[in-house]
């Protein structure tokens, strides 16, 4: 399972990201912040999209980053 690891700043605070590939062949990644499990990203209509528990925390423009990520460490 391919998993993509990082410290992220959210606001004052330093936080472990884990971007995990999903079992299969569904090209979805798991998103864990501090061990926890936040929600899915996928790859849809050409663009990220994320579907979990921090919608209203995480922006447009954060979920691109995380897709740039997980496009440069495949």
């Amino acid at each position: 399972m391919h998993t993509i690891q990082f410290i992220a700043a959210f606001g004052n605070e330093d936080k472990s990201v884990n971007l995990t590939a999903h079992s299969g062949n569904s090209g979805g990644y798991h998103l864990y912040i501090d061990k926890y499990f936040r929600g899915q990203m996928f790859y849809r209509n050409e663009r990220w999209v994320f579907f979990g528990n921090m919608e209203k925390e995480l922006t447009f423009e954060d979920v691109e980053i995380l897709g740039q990520i997980i496009d440069a460490n495949n």
